[in-house]
């Protein structure tokens, strides 16, 4: 996402929980983002002698993107391999909320200063506006996991949502490999992957149009717990 190389602060999180027994399952997923653009700009004349105006003005825009994900999954398949070895092809049916907000404000100072009468004037004014647009995505998807060995696992889905229903299109492509420790019954694996995640939504029509068409990307980094 170009908006990350331009942002002046980034803070995120993202979170995964998955629940099975047998082949049924259910899940959830969170992305969290805040992206913070600021600016000022100064300038200085003197029309006259003995007269100097100045103005400062301040841009700041906070972006909040939340994204929250729940269904359930499904195995269809799982065949065995040499050892603790097996892959698994499972079946997606989910819903996926996006949340958008844009904070903006603006403030300008403007100062006239007449030294020789010995006085000055400053006169200051400021706006801020915010907005926000969200909705929600039926999404369906087929995910594939290898095991490796007992502490070696690899991960691949993908799903497709939207539809027309409320987004006109959106998909997402994830790719993970994990090493896992076992203590006293429990799994603490290191994850490492790559996800992409995009979306194209409008609503209104004319001027009132809104509407986002984004595409989020990069690598994953993080760590599991599985008991």
């Amino acid at each position: 996402m170009q908006l990350v190389q331009k942002s002046d602060s980034l803070i995120g999180w993202m979170s995964y929980f998955e629940a099975d027994k047998g082949p049924v399952g259910v899940y959830a997923d969170f992305v969290w983002t805040r992206l913070g653009f600021s600016n000022s700009t100064a300038s200085y004349r003197n029309p006259i002698g003995g007269m100097q105006l100045s103005s400062v003005a301040n841009q700041a825009l906070t972006y909040t993107m939340t994204i929250v994900e729940v269904g359930g999954v499904y195995e269809v398949a799982r065949w065995p391999g040499a050892g603790a070895a097996s892959t698994s092809v499972d079946a997606l049916l989910g819903f996926r909320w996006w949340n958008n907000s844009v904070d903006m404000t603006f403030d300008r100072t403007g100062t006239a200063d007449f030294s020789r009468l010995g006085f000055e004037v400053t006169r200051s004014f400021a706006i801020g506006h915010s907005g926000t647009l969200q909705w929600v995505d039926p999404i369906v998807g087929v995910r594939v996991r290898h095991r490796f060995t007992s502490a070696q696992d690899l991960m691949v889905r993908g799903d497709v949502g939207g539809f027309g229903f409320s987004s006109q299109f959106a998909w997402q492509a994830v790719a993970a490999y994990s090493y896992a420790w076992q203590f006293d019954g429990y799994a603490l694996a290191g994850l490492l992957g790559y996800r992409a995640l995009s979306t194209s939504y409008t609503t209104g029509s004319g001027i009132d149009t809104r509407g986002i068409d984004v595409l989020l990307h990069g690598p994953i980094l993080g760590v599991s717990l599985r008991f």
